[in-house]
């Protein structure tokens, strides 16, 4: 174990002076990032095993139509700002992310109108089922992709082992 180590890390060491970057450093950290990517990942693909399974495919249709939907809503809360967290994390500026959390709430407002909105729209052709679930929706949009902020920040501050940790989560 001890020899395989050893080799990994001259192998590692090696390609520094090709790829300009301390690859000690980045196999380290992207070690957790990655163990925490193929979690969630792998967690997801047995969610979709299950559903695809386990309930009829007009309700999985559904599924995930909703979610395809709630992906499009998404998109006025900002997602870009999760970038000047990390960089302002990175520098220190660790007021940023109250102040993005807000900023991002407040423009997740913007998407619960629209999901409100598309509610009444289902409920007057007759579709509850899609008209409920998207009045639901609309209740936690503003916290769905506000509350993911603080993955960018742990990023910024090089806490990869509870970024994994949140990601798996």
């Amino acid at each position: 174990m001890q020899s395989l180590r050893n080799k990994a890390y001259r192998a590692l060491r090696w390609s520094e002076q090709y790829t300009k970057t301390d690859m000690l450093y980045l196999a380290q950290g992207g070690g957790w990032l990655l163990s925490g990517q193929i979690i969630a990942s792998l967690s997801s693909f047995l969610l979709v095993i299950a559903f695809a399974n386990l309930i009829p495919k007009e309700t999985f249709g559904t599924y995930k139509y909703i979610l395809s939907l709630t992906s499009i809503l998404l998109i006025p809360s900002l997602p870009g700002m999760n970038t000047a967290v990390n960089m302002a994390s990175t520098r220190n500026l660790d007021g940023t992310l109250l102040l993005a959390l807000k900023t991002k709430m407040r423009w997740g407002l913007l998407s619960s109108l629209a999901s409100l909105l598309l509610s009444g729209y289902y409920f007057l052709n007759g579709n509850s089922s899609l008209a409920i679930s998207f009045l639901i929706i609309s209740a936690f949009l503003p916290f769905i992709d506000a509350f993911g902020i603080y993955g960018p920040f742990l990023h910024g501050k090089k806490k990869f082992l509870y970024k994994s940790f949140l990601l798996a989560s």
